[in-house]
């Protein structure tokens, strides 16, 4: 429904573009893919804390601390 031309309005940040929109897309996709997968192997949500989340996802910043993004995934994939 939006095209490269659109502007977007985040709830938090700057304005952003269709691709920033795809692209944090991707990083929360495969955040809780990480997430889930540590989970599935047998660690506990300290254990993946303690990991903390691989090289690719280091440049992101934001509001949420990685921690509490991995405590909340983690607790919506245990239920």
């Amino acid at each position: 429904m939006i095209n490269d031309e659109t502007k977007i309005i985040p709830g938090h940040g700057p304005m952003a573009t269709k691709r920033d929109l795809q692209n944090y897309y991707k990083m929360v996709s495969e955040s809780i893919a990480f997430v889930a997968n540590q989970g599935m192997q047998g660690k506990s949500m300290k254990e993946i804390m303690k990991i903390g989340f691989p090289e690719q996802f280091s440049h992101i910043t934001g509001y949420i601390p990685a921690s509490s993004w991995i405590e909340t995934v983690y607790a919506d994939i245990s239920q």
